[in-house]
């Protein structure tokens, strides 16, 4: 979750929706490259540090942060041979593509294992 609107659309639905089902939250940021042990320590503190205030909000939602050095979209394909449902900001951008999204979800949406929630900005 970097602030942008849709990154904390999605977060704030996934864990109105993880407390509906009495599921956890697996919280994944990739970063899309090999990087050290060090940076992935601070990573994972910055991605905690982002989720920290909605934890508070669900405190039954357990949340596993989870940094990558895949792409995005690899990552997310990846998780989702174990997810029960990935939950992604919709990112839209004028395309000529599909319904105006951004090609991370489109890959996602064409390629992961399980169902997709694409959560709008507004």
């Amino acid at each position: 979750m970097e602030g942008e609107p849709d990154d904390e659309a999605a977060v704030r639905w996934a864990f109105a929706e993880a407390a509906a089902r009495g599921a956890g939250i697996v919280a994944l940021h990739a970063v899309g490259g090999e990087f050290s042990p060090r940076r992935r320590v601070i990573e994972n503190m910055e991605l905690s540090a982002a989720v920290a205030g909605m934890a508070q909000e669900y405190p039954d939602v357990p949340v596993q942060p989870l940094v990558s050095d895949r792409t995005a979209s690899q990552a997310l394909v990846d998780a989702s041979e174990k997810a029960a449902l990935v939950v992604v900001g919709a990112r839209t951008r004028k395309s000529l593509i599909g319904m105006g999204l951004g090609r991370v979800n489109h890959v996602v949406l064409h390629h992961s294992r399980c169902p997709v929630v694409l959560v709008p900005t507004s």
